[in-house]
């Protein structure tokens, strides 16, 4: 990507924090040669009646959902063998590509004024959404974008300063806040019988009563032997296990790894007491014209 489509963003102090790529007045993570992509999509997206699209904000448990919704569709507990960058509309995916037998599952971090029209439009398409609560995912977003190598991508500020000035801010994220991405696709797409919200926490929780919820969303007719053995494989140690042996980590610092705890509560091992304050008063504020999501996380923040 040429730099010059870049905008880096700075802290009070003029320190640079990390860059991040304008589109259309809205802020993308800049993938490599994302502007093109999303030039062509808008365009023109070729769409099939039975398109799977998995939205998902960075760290919510993307390679988690996406490996359960490939075994769901393919009838089998085996694992995907290919490289799940190939299944995300903004790195390598081609939309001309038959994936799955036929089938497409796609991902995407892109926030919903970025979308294709023509996805957006699929009334017959599933949309599912996997949602984690704000503080894990800014400890595991911490981690993530510290450990990334390339200079536009890579986090240049230490923990403290990140949660308390930038991960709340939209003026100095690279790309949406949590809460705008959140509410966004939240307020738009509760009511659309093609759309399926997974938390997190409560595919944790329970893994066999969400799973079967997601077969049946998406009429793959999976049996309780089939959902039992998916809900194994995709146990935590089973899977990083396994997935660690094939992961693209060309961008990330040596020893990094997608997966790297998946635990629910972690964020308390990283916030201080002012800290966690601070993010809650800005959580409450941002979420309280959406009781209903409010409430799906308040207990996953509590000290």
């Amino acid at each position: 990507m040429d730099t010059s489509d870049l905008t880096p963003l700075f802290d009070a102090e003029g320190k640079f924090i990390w860059s991040t790529l304008d589109y259309n007045g809205h802020k993308i993570y800049p993938f490599p040669n994302i502007k093109n992509k999303l030039d062509s999509y808008m365009k023109s997206f070729p769409i099939l009646d039975d398109d799977i699209y998995l939205l998902t904000y960075s760290k919510s448990g993307t390679h988690w959902l996406f490996e359960i919704m490939m075994m769901l569709t393919r009838g089998s507990a085996d694992y995907w063998k290919e490289k799940n960058g190939h299944s995300m509309l903004e790195f390598w995916f081609d939309p001309k590509a038959k994936q799955n037998g036929g089938q497409r599952v796609m991902m995407t971090h892109l926030q919903l004024g970025v979308m294709p029209p023509d996805i957006l439009n699929n009334s017959s398409g599933k949309f599912i959404q996997i949602h984690r609560n704000p503080a894990d995912l800014a400890a595991s977003f911490y981690n993530h974008f510290t450990n990334i190598t390339d200079l536009a991508g890579h986090l240049t500020h230490d923990w403290s300063s990140f949660i308390t000035e930038i991960f709340c801010d939209r003026d100095k994220m690279n790309h949406p806040t949590w809460w705008d991405y959140t509410s966004e696709w939240w307020i738009e797409f509760i009511d659309k019988p093609n759309y399926l919200p997974v938390f997190y926490e409560e595919l944790k929780e329970n893994p066999l009563k969400v799973i079967g919820e997601i077969a049946e969303f998406l009429k793959v007719g999976a049996d309780n032997k089939l959902i039992e053995e998916i809900a194994d494989q995709v146990s935590f140690d089973r899977m990083s296990k396994e997935k660690k042996k094939h992961e693209n980590l060309k961008f990330f610092s040596k020893g990094f790894s997608f997966y790297r705890k998946g635990v629910v509560g972690d964020w308390k091992t990283h916030f201080t007491k002012e800290q966690h304050e601070q993010f809650m008063k800005h959580h409450n504020q941002e979420l309280r014209n959406i009781p209903e999501l409010h409430q799906r996380f308040i207990k996953y923040l509590q000290p």
